[in-house]
């Protein structure tokens, strides 16, 4: 569902706003998705880890190997959230003024969020090896209708 939801907010963008403040959106989450690779090879050595502890009812685990894994997950990805976020400016500088000057406030909102990803952990990954596809399928279809409401608020239509 993350593929998805990455995938369509440039599609969406591109759809209901011009070029020019797509490429700045995709700047910015090129330079926000640099954030993911702590959480992505951290949910794939602990996700089969959850569902073995879960299905074997050893919850005590369960919660430890959660607990160690979000605690983890803090510890590495603030300093590179908190150090993109500093330096943001100084990062888009490199793609030349005009993204430094648009791309800032998206990078810096969509910072913010990636911070509170990884402050909840590695929940997505939970619900699914718990037998809660269905619960987390629900919440990724509603955070998609979010995403697509306020993609539509914020980003005016000007082609």
């Amino acid at each position: 569902m993350a593929t998805i939801n990455g995938s369509f907010l440039p599609i969406m963008i591109g759809i209901i706003s011009s070029q020019s403040q797509l490429a700045y959106f995709a700047i910015a989450l090129r330079v926000v998705s640099l954030s993911s690779f702590i959480m992505i090879p951290l949910n794939r050595v602990v996700a089969p880890r959850y569902s073995e502890s879960f299905n074997k009812g050893e919850l005590g685990e369960f919660h430890e190997i959660a607990r160690f894994s979000s605690r983890l997950a803090i510890l590495l990805t603030i300093p590179l959230i908190g150090g993109l976020f500093v330096f943001s400016e100084y990062i888009l500088g490199f793609f030349g003024d005009r993204y430094m000057e648009e791309s800032l406030l998206i990078l810096q909102i969509m910072l913010i969020g990636q911070f509170f990803n990884c402050m909840s952990g590695s929940v997505g990954w939970l619900l699914q090896m718990t037998n809660n596809e269905k619960l987390y399928r629900n919440i990724s279809l509603y955070n998609l209708l979010f995403t697509f409401l306020s993609i539509v608020k914020f980003f005016s239509i000007s082609k």
